[in-house]
């Protein structure tokens, strides 16, 4: 099966996303949500507000101080966070947006465009996943060929012939 494909900007982040959602699954704990994060910068500033100041007490001027350095802190993170993941978009002269010809067989998959000519025994797959309007063909957790369902004739008949193939 031959497939003429090209990935545009959006597939690219629908992509990311997927990777990026299924690698901190796997990581996720509770410990790991926003709100336990700023409930415990909360729990920080009345510790040292009640260590440094403990004959004045907390009134609500302290608690809104907190309240604003708490909420500074948590955004700064956050947008750190958005600026990576807006630098690993890969540029738009980029060979990963070139029109590449796919060659599925039974013996693995070739993938070929102007900058590069591979070839993948099935042996280097693990996964095969279909979803958000992507075929996505994994190597490991984040590496993967990426073909648009849009692009390809019957995706969910190519999708079950792979991953009989991965299994053989």
């Amino acid at each position: 099966m031959i497939i003429k494909t090209k990935l545009d900007k959006n597939d690219w982040k629908v992509f990311n996303h997927y990777v990026k959602a299924k690698v901190q699954e796997d990581a996720r704990s509770w410990m790991d949500s926003p709100i336990f994060n700023v409930f415990i910068w909360l729990l920080i500033a009345v510790v040292i507000l009640g260590v440094t100041r403990p004959d004045m007490g907390l009134h609500w001027q302290s608690a809104a101080f907190a309240a604003v350095v708490c909420s500074i802190l948590f955004f700064s993170i956050y947008s750190k966070e958005v600026k990576v993941l807006k630098k690993l978009i890969p540029r738009v002269d980029d060979s990963i947006y070139e029109e590449k010809t796919i060659e599925v067989s039974e013996s693995g998959i070739r993938s070929k465009n102007s900058k590069h000519d591979i070839f993948l025994n099935w042996e280097n797959f693990s996964s095969v996943e279909f979803e958000g309007g992507l075929i996505m063909l994994f190597l490991d957790r984040a590496n993967a060929i990426v073909i648009p369902s849009a692009q390809v004739s019957e995706p969910a008949a190519l999708v079950e012939k792979v991953r009989a193939l991965i299994k053989m």
